[in-house]
């Protein structure tokens, strides 16, 4: 599939802050002045109204090398937390915070990577999905076991420890740089933790959501996850495993998401209304904590053709700064997070239930 039209939606998002460190960095008599403008801008509190793009992590609390499968649960049960493993692999910084529910430390569970966006960590990300949460709670939901969730973090400009700047991997749409390290981590996780080699799935959103499609789509890594859900982006091969889409209708890579539904649709697969709210393509107004909030609305679509599966859920939440393009949560509005009428997350789960490795 021709990468144009979503390569040019992505660089679009962050073309003004990339372009202004490039700049900086190759106007050596007015690096120093620019630069300290630079670093406060783009080190600004991530909820806006600039994202933080310096080194956006959580501080490291254990090595690469994870061999601790104690569970992450708060002392009464009721909470999940995360444990920080710090990597650097590829010359890149690398933090993934791991989440282990008790149940995991003496059965194999499944596994779930959730691949933050751009301007994005690993909080901010479970701010959306609520994975954490949802893996913790999954034999609520019909799950044999709890699933373990890794959320990466990730340098989007600048890398504190390593201070190199990573412009190939902010214009290359899906984390080059970081996929290497990414792999190598899952793949130590599965072994380390005991993690049910058929029920390992991905998802990610956005910058996230093309690493998730390059993965599905790339022969190498393909058969390394058994489902996979990409977010605020779209598939960029042909069905052939299950596969989710989400994607907001004023989202820039709205059309081509549809395309791609539609494609397989005319290839022959059935076409069934999960769910279809009336008039969904426009948000509701309602009050939410005392504030008028737009909250969206959903159309929830599957397909299937000789065993192949793929959900597209279209949804009209809208957040700020990039509208549709956001993380589909039926709560408060957050960075990247839209109000909507569901919960991504649990449509998440249920998908990966659903679909474990044949």
């Amino acid at each position: 599939m021709n990468t144009l039209p979503h390569r040019f939606a992505h660089i679009l998002t962050l073309s003004l802050i990339s372009g202004g460190l490039t700049i900086s960095t190759s106007a050596p008599s007015h690096a120093s002045t620019l630069s300290d403008f630079l670093t406060k801008l783009i080190s600004a509190p991530s909820y806006g109204p600039f994202p933080n793009l310096l080194d956006n992590q959580p501080t490291p609390t254990d090595t690469c090398n994870l061999i601790d499968r104690s569970n992450t649960e708060t002392a009464n049960g009721n909470n999940i937390g995360v444990r920080n493993y710090g990597c650097v692999i590829n010359n890149r910084n690398v933090v993934f915070s791991v989440s282990i529910p008790k149940l995991c430390e003496t059965v194999s569970c499944g596994l779930i990577v959730d691949q933050h966006g751009a301007t994005m960590n690993a909080e901010q990300e479970n701010n959306g999905t609520h994975l954490r949460e949802y893996g913790q709670q999954a034999m609520r939901y019909g799950a044999s076991t709890p699933y373990i969730v890794i959320q990466p973090n990730m340098t989007d400009l600048i890398d504190q420890v390593t201070n190199k700047v990573d412009l190939v991997s902010v214009m290359g749409l899906p984390y080059s740089n970081e996929l290497p390290a990414l792999l190598a981590f899952v793949a130590n996780a599965k072994t380390a933790l005991h993690v049910d080699p058929k029920r390992v799935h991905f998802h990610g959103f956005s910058r996230g959501g093309f690493t998730a499609s390059k993965v599905y789509c790339d022969p190498k890594t393909k058969g390394q996850f058994a489902s996979m859900v990409g977010s605020g982006s779209f598939l960029g091969c042909a069905v052939d495993r299950p596969y989710m889409q989400f994607i907001g209708e004023t989202d820039p890579n709205s059309l081509v998401a549809a395309g791609v539904a539609q494609r397989f649709h005319s290839s022959g697969a059935n076409r069934e209304v999960i769910i279809q709210d009336a008039n969904w393509q426009v948000p509701t107004l309602k009050f939410m904590a005392g504030k008028p909030t737009l909250v969206g609305k959903q159309q929830h679509l599957r397909y299937t053709l000789d065993g192949h599966v793929l959900e597209n859920v279209q949804h009209s939440g809208l957040a700020f700064p990039l509208a549709g393009h956001c993380l589909p949560y039926d709560g408060p509005a957050g960075w990247l997070v839209c109000p909507t009428n569901f919960d991504m997350g649990r449509k998440i789960l249920n998908f990966f239930i659903q679909h474990p490795m044949e």
